[in-house]
């Protein structure tokens, strides 16, 4: 890729090209064509289900009160009754 960098006539390009726009593409189709030619594709597989962690139903149920008293909370940062009720929900 440095070869190929190499062999491009620069002093060509900002000569021909007299805004900034024009020079600016120029410059990024010069860089796309190097990193399209000489960097590898790495193919990403998508995730499996062998990171999703499972609980038991009481704990997600738990997990999900704590949300929904904190989503509440959140809405109504004075209410006592609220800030009390996320307080004594299970922490986790």
């Amino acid at each position: 890729m440095g070869r190929y960098l190499s062999s491009v006539d620069w002093d060509t390009l900002f000569t021909v090209n007299f805004t900034a726009d024009t020079i600016w593409t120029a410059f990024s189709d010069i860089l796309d064509h190097a990193i399209n030619q000489f960097v590898p594709v790495k193919v990403v597989r998508p995730t499996t289900k062998h990171n999703v962690k499972h609980y038991p139903h009481s704990i997600k149920r738990a997990i999900g009160r704590k949300k929904y008293l904190w989503h509440r909370l959140r809405d109504n940062p004075k209410c006592e009754s609220v800030r009390k009720d996320y307080k004594l929900a299970v922490p986790k």
